[in-house]
């Protein structure tokens, strides 16, 4: 125990014992007090853990793409495989993976219209066409030449119904 002369050297020393006992935000975490106590929370993206294994994950390759590739890959950036669907009881296996540069926000959809299901992105939110499935895989948020977000709309294989008109 230190023995003080001046009350102010106590003031100093305690001060730093509290400055050392105080909460640190870490790497993608936000500290709020809230005047009752300490709030901690996650600042990151979710889309962004790569310890999600799901097909059609989307993964940021550089500041303006997105990969949409199978989050089970040992190296997703380079797999060529997104993920399988079914649609009207077709089984496609092997859908081919996509990159998208993205230059606007972007909606990308995994899109069937009776033949091999493709990855495609779209600048607005796409709405029910007769005779096509539309999944949305990812929403893509984009300000000052980057992405600042996106997410994972899709955490399984894909299973989609295509209708048409009776005759």
């Amino acid at each position: 125990m230190n023995a003080f002369i001046k009350w102010t050297d106590a003031v100093r020393c305690l001060n730093e014992k509290i400055k050392s006992g105080r909460l640190i935000a870490g790497r993608n975490i936000h500290l709020e007090d809230t005047g009752c106590g300490i709030r901690i929370s996650s600042s990151a993206n979710p889309s962004e853990n790569n310890k999600t294994c799901h097909m059609f994950k989307a993964i940021r390759t550089d500041t303006n793409k997105i990969r949409i590739v199978d989050g089970f890959a040992d190296d997703p950036e380079t797999y060529s495989y997104a993920g399988d669907a079914l649609i009207n009881d077709t089984e496609y296996t092997n859908i081919a993976a996509a990159e998208f540069t993205i230059t606007a926000n972007s909606y990308i959809y995994l899109i069937a219209d009776g033949s091999t299901p493709t990855l495609q992105m779209f600048t607005s939110r796409q709405s029910y066409e007769l005779g096509k499935s539309k999944t949305l895989i990812s929403r893509v948020s984009f300000s000052s030449g980057k992405i600042t977000k996106f997410s994972q709309e899709v955490h399984g294989p894909i299973t989609g119904y295509i209708d048409g008109e009776c005759e």
